[in-house]
């Protein structure tokens, strides 16, 4: 008799845990993002100064210092490159910044890359090959990502 009675208790108690819930809100739906024409990337916070290159640098070398951005790659993802600091030794400070796009949000990385003999900017971003050459004032960029898979851009200084 006893154990009715437990059994009798328990189907109580299992009602009124029912009762006193809440269903679970329904799940926020995920807004498009429109494409935004002016191709716009994150506001970077910490300090983007542009240190002037040193008059000893070559200067095609010294062509590279400052921002750059105004494009997209591959004209869909937008992208702005800031130039900080060129050394003597060809190595130079960056940020990388990349506007919200596929499955990403909107990024600022800084990174360090190389100034090559033959003038190309060279750096790696999360294991994949950058590189950037100057031609006719606008600044041409390349990721490869895979074997047969390349992302492209043409940026326009910023300033």
């Amino acid at each position: 008799m006893k154990w009715v009675v437990g059994l009798i208790a328990l189907g109580l108690l299992g009602a009124c845990a029912e009762t006193n819930q809440t269903a679970a809100p329904a799940p926020v739906p995920v807004a498009e993002r429109p494409v935004d024409p002016e191709c716009k990337t994150v506001t970077v916070f910490s300090s983007t100064k542009i240190t002037k290159p040193n008059r000893k640098i070559k200067p095609e070398w010294q062509a590279f210092s400052g921002v750059w951005g105004k494009a997209g790659w591959n004209d869909t993802w937008c992208h702005d490159l800031y130039v900080m600091k060129i050394e003597d030794t060809g190595k130079v400070i960056l940020m990388d910044t990349h506007g919200p796009g596929g499955r990403h949000d909107g990024s600022a990385f800084q990174r360090t890359g190389t100034l090559t003999p033959d003038n190309r900017l060279v750096f790696k971003a999360d294991g994949v090959d950058r590189e950037y050459v100057i031609r006719d004032g606008k600044l041409y960029g390349v990721q490869r990502i895979a074997k047969d898979v390349e992302l492209r851009i043409a940026m326009q200084r910023k300033s």
